[in-house]
């Protein structure tokens, strides 16, 4: 095995141990994402990724982190990405567009088309009136039973979860020659108790809490996308392939 296969598997065994379960599923999705596109994908600009965590999972490609906070390899500030056009062969976009107000996150589609040679990825909570639901609800609970508030929940709440259709338009509206599609990772319900078994571990020391929440960092399975939208539907990854047209 190579050096730079065997620091792949390092790294995905520690973040499949380590890392919170719905960030080992979400960045893990991402990777295989990146990875089905073909080897000869050589750069990637992991937008609102923090420190290396994409580079360790992806090794042998070149991974730039960009990010409005550290740690990341550029600083951001609002506006366009400071990036040549066709940068970067791949360009992802994890858990962005629930944090900008609407207005702005057409633009951010766009500015990721421009700066990506082969694909976009863009990974989001998928808003639907189940999962607004179920955020709205999160957050009420974690308020009155353990007096914890989330900034990323707020800002959730603030701005409105992007819905996969109007991400989807945009991407067309910045690629109309290129193919976009959508894949979701369903389970409202499992990712709102996930959250909930979380706090109420440490916050509440509640046994029954405690035991699922261990049970869910150790039993941890590949998550199993669908391209079926129901309201059951948790997260999207919407992929834009500039290199491949648009059917029709």
């Amino acid at each position: 095995m190579s050096a730079s296969r065997l620091t792949a598997t390092a790294a995905r065994f520690r973040a499949r141990w380590w890392w919170q379960p719905d960030k080992w599923e979400r960045l893990g999705t991402v990777v295989r994402l990146v990875e089905e596109t073909d080897a000869d994908v050589r750069s990637v600009l992991d937008v609102g990724g923090r420190g290396h965590e994409l580079h360790d999972l992806l090794p042998s490609r070149r991974v730039v982190s960009a990010n409005v906070e550290e740690p990341c390899d550029v600083l951001l500030a609002a506006g366009p990405l400071l990036f040549d056009d066709d940068a970067f062969d791949v360009v992802t976009s994890t858990d962005v567009l629930e944090h900008m107000p609407h207005g702005q996150r057409a633009e951010h589609v766009g500015e990721l088309v421009r700066v990506a040679r082969r694909r976009v990825v863009i990974c989001f909570p998928s808003g639907s009136a189940t999962k607004d639901a179920s955020e709205q609800r999160l957050a009420v609970v974690l308020a009155r039973e353990y007096g914890v508030r989330f900034d990323f929940l707020d800002e959730h709440l603030a701005h409105g979860l992007p819905r996969a259709a109007d991400v989807v338009s945009s991407a067309r509206a910045a690629a109309p020659w290129a193919a976009v599609h959508v894949v979701y990772q369903d389970g409202v319900d499992a990712a709102e108790q996930l959250l909930l078994d979380a706090v109420g571990a440490v916050k509440g020391r509640r046994p029954g809490a405690a035991f699922r929440s261990a049970r869910a960092w150790l039993v941890r399975r590949r998550p199993t996308l669908t391209a079926v939208t129901s309201e059951d539907n948790s997260r999207a990854y919407v992929v834009i392939d500039l290199a491949t047209p648009a059917p029709g």
